[in-house]
């Protein structure tokens, strides 16, 4: 039937996304020969949750008793809306993950300089308390083995919405995205809208919705995603700034000449960026007025490949032209002495220091 190869079409193109989807992070590292950037808790967390995916699917593809109980509790529709896609998806992303995690523990064989890093307690707490939950649900009355699968998979679901957390953290604290791929978020995204519209169709074909909530990992797991990409684009400065300034925007940073249009401010943005290794605003003050706001802060700059990671912090006012009912900046006016930041800049870049 036409519905089976559309839903086919859109299992494998899913399929396909979410799988090119973990490669642009592992090659953004090689090209960087670093990790900082990327929390090693995203990391961990989802080579977790990928591999608790995989083992959702494979019971319900492969075991004759998940998917015996299965039947039983969805009579109406009794075979499940799990596909093959679906574990080849999380297979490959598993073992996908496990490169990536080895650029965090054995960054000298791939030749890394990256500042090292390990895993959270929060990490940790959160991994010991995902096996906890399955221990309870085979000490509970009743269990059958279906509910550990279900269990699995709705941990799957929790380390979504967990490992994207630190990376967000790490982001916002930051003020960058530069060790984090945006095209793996687009991809990412792409991918999730293709999963939720096959399992919805699939649902409707078997004409009992019950068979979207046997699969509510992959329910959630995409909704949750298409949320986390969504945040994540909005941290890349060209998905940014028409979103946050007027098309005749104009800024004016410290001694630098002013910029106007999205293109300029675009160009501004992608120069100096790429400069730094991390940007963290501590807010002072803040005062608002009917026609901007103005706001006082202390900036703590690292510059890119600086071996001594030396924090560099600058006081500032800014100035955002944008009135209470305004959606975007009609101006951004940012006063600040940027000496030390190019003078740190010269020393690292011309191997001083």
């Amino acid at each position: 039937m036409l519905s089976e190869v559309i839903s086919q079409t859109l299992g494998w193109g899913y399929f396909l996304l979410w799988s090119l989807s973990f490669y642009p992070q592992a090659l953004h590292n090689h090209r960087r020969r670093s990790t900082d950037g990327l929390s090693v808790d995203f990391a961990v967390l989802n080579l977790l949750g990928l591999t608790a995916y995989t083992t959702f699917n494979a019971c319900f593809l492969f075991s004759p008793v998940v998917r015996a109980q299965y039947a039983q509790r969805h009579a109406h529709s009794p075979k499940p809306t799990v596909q093959w896609n679906d574990f080849v998806y999380a297979l490959h992303g598993t073992l996908v993950c496990c490169w990536i995690g080895s650029h965090f523990l054995c960054a000298r064989f791939w030749n890394f300089k990256s500042k090292k890093q390990r895993p959270s307690n929060m990490a940790l707490a959160t991994i010991a308390g995902c096996v906890m939950c399955i221990l309870y649900v085979c000490i509970s009355e009743s269990w059958e083995w279906i509910d550990v699968v279900y269990m699995v998979g709705m941990i799957k679901v929790f380390l979504t919405v967990v490992k994207y957390t630190p990376q967000v953290v790490m982001n916002y604290w930051c003020q960058s995205t530069a060790g984090f791929s945006i095209g793996a978020i687009v991809l990412d995204l792409a991918g999730a809208s293709l999963s939720l519209m096959q399992l919805v169709l699939d649902s409707s074909l078997q004409g009992d919705w019950s068979g979207a909530i046997g699969n509510a990992a992959k329910l959630l797991l995409g909704n949750i995603t298409l949320l986390f990409d969504m945040y994540m684009d909005a941290m890349d400065a060209s998905i940014a700034i028409p979103k946050l300034f007027t098309e005749d925007s104009t800024l004016r940073f410290g001694d630098n000449p002013p910029c106007t249009g999205h293109a300029e401010l675009l160009n501004f943005f992608n120069s100096q960026f790429p400069l730094l290794e991390s940007m963290k605003h501590i807010i002072k003050h803040v005062d608002v007025l009917p026609d901007r706001i103005y706001q006082e802060a202390e900036i703590h700059y690292v510059i890119k490949n600086d071996p001594e990671k030396k924090d560099i912090v600058v006081r500032g006012m800014a100035v955002f032209g944008k009135k209470p009912d305004e959606d975007r900046l009609r101006f951004f006016d940012v006063y600040l002495d940027s000496s030390q930041i190019k003078e740190r800049i010269e020393a690292v870049t011309s191997g001083k220091v």
